[in-house]
């Protein structure tokens, strides 16, 4: 496999970012609305940068263990997915699929008391799949802790490397003192959207954990209907890391992706790189 360099960022939790305060009552299977912050025209986004996948998180005011609660939407790869949820009482329950973005939630009757649902700062890449048939193996992640990576007007990915409230003259691939500013990335397509009237940080002040995970299990990336089996990295230091990490993996792997388990600012540049043809 080539090179694969995944710029991983995700947001902070939103409790009712998908659906606001609600007590379904009109008995049977209902919908409850999407319209918390994170929807638009009845469809909540999750994954705000480069199709992160995040938990759906549902908080319940009252005993809800005889509720199912049916989550559909789309995964990292844009296909839709559905995840079916057991009510909780008094407390929050999470999904078991990671959401880009939800489309529908539905309970299947009348909830006891009300109900929100939205999201934490828990993400994850999409997967990326090596080669288990080349011999050695030697597969080796490098994860790098990084600056605001926002997408310049060019297609190219821009490291921040200076603190800054944007503007006009800083605006990376743009403004006549991006290169002041902005570190220019050999990837194409990733990063957040660039924004006016934002500061952006370098990497000195990036504040994440992650962890590195793979799987002996099946994958195709045109199919994650199933949930896939998962086990840390056997190196410590890639997990629950706050730093850049360097690993690698000697023995075959089907799948290997990043896990963001707490995020406040900055990205992870999440790259895999494989010997041979």
């Amino acid at each position: 496999m080539r090179q694969q360099s995944i710029v991983v960022y995700t947001d902070a939790g939103d409790d009712n970012g998908i659906s606001v305060s609600q007590t379904p009552a009109a008995g049977g299977v209902q919908s409850l609305t999407i319209t918390g912050a994170l929807a638009s025209g009845g469809v909540a986004t999750l994954g705000v940068h480069n199709a992160i996948g995040r938990q759906v998180v549902i908080e319940t005011a009252a005993d809800e263990t005889a509720i199912i609660f049916t989550i559909t939407g789309t995964d990292v790869n844009g296909l839709v997915i559905t995840d079916k949820v057991l009510g909780v009482d008094t407390a929050t329950v999470v999904s078991n699929h990671y959401f880009v973005t939800v489309t529908s939630i539905t309970v299947s009757d009348d909830t006891t008391g009300a109900i929100i649902v939205g999201t934490n700062a828990v993400g994850v890449s999409q997967w990326v799949i090596p080669d288990q048939y080349i011999s050695p193996f030697n597969l080796s992640v490098i994860c790098e802790v990084r600056g605001t990576i926002a997408k310049g007007n060019d297609g190219y990915a821009y490291e921040c490397i200076v603190g800054h409230t944007s503007g006009a003259t800083n605006r990376p691939a743009g403004g006549a003192n991006s290169s002041l500013y902005w570190k220019k990335l050999p990837i194409k397509d990733q990063g957040i959207q660039w924004v006016t009237g934002t500061a952006y940080i370098a990497a000195t002040d990036a504040t994440l954990n992650y962890t590195v995970k793979h799987t002996h299990d099946k994958l195709n990336n045109n199919n994650h209907s199933f949930i896939p089996t998962e086990k840390n990295n056997s190196d410590s230091d890639l997990v629950s890391a706050t730093a850049t990490q360097e690993g690698n993996y000697a023995y075959p792997v089907v799948g290997v992706r990043s896990h963001i388990n707490s995020y406040t600012d900055g990205a992870l540049l999440f790259t895999i790189s494989q010997a041979g043809k």
